[in-house]
């Protein structure tokens, strides 16, 4: 099995509640919700394989319990978040367990305020780091992307199986 990892940028709509509740729940945007099932149907990754990166709590497990919270990459300096890059970075081998010399992929999936400070403090890690960001594209028309990926991804498996019959 390969050492591949999905990260997904948190989103700014969030579930109502006063409770923890895991990371992968709280968050409601459109957009992470396609993200998210890109990264189950296309990228066929477990959850145990997709992390998700948030301005307040950093980089974390899908099953992580946590709190809502109102802020944002947007609030940060270029500096600060440049420096919030290097701790995400600093932390994916904690939050997974896996060293940069037996990583093999990382997608990341979020606007270019959270892709670009992790981009350039993953390179440090021998892995291959793809941005899965199409360019030009405004929030809906991404959240339509993912999800015509996901159709798509699930016709061909569909006819595949059908085919295997």
């Amino acid at each position: 099995m390969s050492n591949d990892f999905a990260i997904i940028a948190c989103s700014a709509k969030k579930l109502k509640t006063d409770t923890a509740v895991p990371a992968v729940e709280l968050y409601q945007g459109e957009l992470f919700k396609a993200q998210l099932a890109f990264a189950r149907q296309c990228l066929k990754m477990p959850d145990t394989r997709i992390l998700i990166l948030s301005a307040w709590y950093g980089l974390m497990k899908s099953d992580s319990m946590i709190r809502p919270y109102d802020y944002s990459l947007n609030k940060m300096t270029t500096e600060r978040r440049r420096a919030w890059g290097m701790r995400v970075a600093y932390s994916f081998g904690i939050v997974t367990g896996v060293t940069g010399a037996f990583l093999d992929r990382v997608f990341v999936m979020g606007g270019k305020l959270y892709c670009q400070p992790i981009e350039a403090a993953l390179a440090a890690y021998s892995a291959d780091v793809i941005i899965l960001h199409p360019d030009g594209l405004g929030y809906a028309q991404q959240v339509a992307w993912y999800k015509k990926q996901v159709n798509e991804d699930a016709a061909w498996n569909e006819l595949q199986a059908q085919e295997a019959i």
